[in-house]
């Protein structure tokens, strides 16, 4: 049977005779698009805990094709999924999800993801969903509702720029022109927001939306090359522990007097440049990260909240550990979009005098254990735990802008601050990046989004542990009279036992 039959042979099984009402809906979602790669675009069903089949028609903008489909959420192998281009003339695919055991769909919200191709000549447009008789949603109690036509999701095309994943499946990419990773499913773009000298990890906070000539770290199918689409990013990430340039090669030297430069091989390991590197090629980026954090352990701070909403702009006195605080939590700020939206990096450890965000369930007081802590941050946030300070409400292009106790959101400073209090943080933002209603006095509150974030090893290769560090650490020290320790970092001598890294060797200290 061919695949036409079928489907219109199970839409009158969907069908039959019942009764068209609108409660439930198909829409779509806007998805961008690289000339010539591929994107994801979601299809979700509305009131799903009650629905167990969908069929739609979904017309497409010419040149551009569905490459495969799956479901969205978990199911078994009783749930069907069939697709098929119905009218080639049209570009229109018709979906089809039914289930062998009349099983309902398992969430509200689930439906189809769709990959989408892109010809190197396509022009973009609307995607819709094509007519009232072809888009049915239908219930155990065998009520079908229809999907009424109409334009349901924009399809941009943008020229791509293309990023090739070796086989460690990690890269990093410096780009002239703005990306936008939003609708890219396996394909992720970070910052590295954070930096543990004591462990030697870093803390990756992942960004969509990436404004021109930002260093990012991008994980990706190993071995393959991929179309990012370009777009124009709303979006600022001033403070990053990755450097690049995306149109010049530039010379790394080995450390400076604060800083020890790292490189991301193509295995995917991490590895410090102890011989610096002359002519580090344009569009890369490497690790710049600090050798040394002010670590002060002091006594458990009793800490209540006093904002509404229960938060708090803050600044640690002494290294903090907020792992096990039941009901609070801890964020750096490590972007900002224009219309006002702050990017929130969830942290678990600070140490002294690092400014935060804490937001809690309850007002507190909450209790904070002290312990050592080595943890930098590349932070929004700025303040200082011990001084007052004068703050201007605007100082060159940067508007300061302070979480106000009433409403609980950051709004900017009405007026010059003669002495802003000791440890309360404060955020420095673009002036035009504001809106003009907010750039003067305080009017206006910013929404707030938590970043995903990711930690990864700069000792590991996919999580093998340190052998690997120490091999790689052998390779790049093996003609300097130098010691380095596990954390990749050049000492002088030891000065505690452990394992160290000597001419290339491995050497005991006891």
């Amino acid at each position: 049977m061919n695949m036409k039959k079928l489907f219109t042979m199970m839409a009158v099984c969907l069908c039959g005779t019942m009764a068209y009402a609108q409660t439930s809906a198909i829409s779509a979602k806007d998805v961008t698009i690289a000339k010539g790669g591929s994107s994801q675009m979601e299809v979700v069903i509305d009131n799903a805990t009650s629905n167990t089949a969908f069929q739609f028609d979904l017309k497409l903008p010419a040149k551009v094709s569905v490459k495969e489909a799956k479901m969205k959420g978990s199911y078994g192998d009783s749930r069907v999924l069939k697709y098929q281009a119905v009218d080639e003339t049209n570009n229109i695919y018709r979906f089809l999800s039914y289930d062998n055991g009349n099983e309902k769909l398992t969430s509200d919200g689930d439906g189809v993801i769709i990959t989408l191709e892109a010809d190197a000549e396509a022009e973009g447009g609307t995607a819709t969903l094509n007519g009232d008789d072809k888009n049915l949603v239908v219930n155990p109690a065998g009520e079908s509702t229809a999907q009424a036509a109409g334009e349901l999701a924009g399809i941009t095309v943008s020229d791509g720029v293309e990023i090739e994943f070796p086989d460690g499946g990690k890269t990093t990419f410096v780009c002239s022109k703005d990306l936008d990773f939003n609708s890219l499913a396996d394909v992720k773009a970070f910052i590295v927001s954070g930096y543990d000298l004591a462990s030697g990890t870093i803390l990756l906070t992942r960004v969509k939306d990436v404004p021109a000539n930002t260093p990012i770290w991008v994980s990706g199918p190993k071995g393959t090359k991929k179309m990012i689409p370009t777009g124009t990013s709303i979006t600022y990430y001033p403070d990053n522990f990755l450097v690049g340039s995306a149109t010049e090669a530039i010379d790394i030297p080995a450390e400076t007097a604060d800083y020890l430069n790292w490189t991301l091989g193509k295995d995917g390991s991490v590895a410090p440049r102890a011989d610096g590197i002359t002519g580090f090629p344009a569009k890369k980026a490497y690790l710049h990260l600090p050798k040394s954090v002010t670590s002060v352990v002091g006594s458990e701070q009793s800490i209540e909240l006093t904002a509404s909403g229960n938060k708090r702009a803050y600044v640690t006195p002494c290294d903090l550990d907020f792992s096990n605080v039941d009901g609070m939590r801890a964020y750096i700020v490590t972007g900002f979009a224009k219309g006002g939206t702050v990017w929130l990096t969830r942290v678990n450890k600070v140490s002294a005098n690092t400014p935060v965000y804490l937001k809690g369930t309850a007002k507190g007081p909450f209790t904070v254990p002290s312990s050592e802590v080595k943890m930098a941050y590349a932070n929004m946030l700025k303040g200082d735990a011990t001084n007052a300070t004068a703050l201007k409400a605007v100082d060159g292009d940067i508007t300061n802008c302070v979480l106000s106790k009433a409403d609980g959101v950051f709004n900017p400073l009405g007026g010059d601050v003669a002495s802003f209090p000791a440890g309360t943080s404060y955020l420095p933002l673009l002036t035009s990046y504001l809106a003009a209603e907010s750039r003067g006095k305080g009017v206006l509150g910013f929404a707030e989004e938590e970043a995903e974030v990711m930690v990864i090893s700069l000792r590991s290769i996919e999580g093998d542990g340190d052998a690997t560090a120490i091999s790689r650490i052998a390779a790049q020290a093996g003609k300097d009279d130098v010691w380095y320790n596990l954390n990749g970092q050049r000492i002088n001598t030891p000065n505690k036992k452990g394992l160290y890294i000597k001419n290339g060797k491995k050497v005991i200290v006891k």
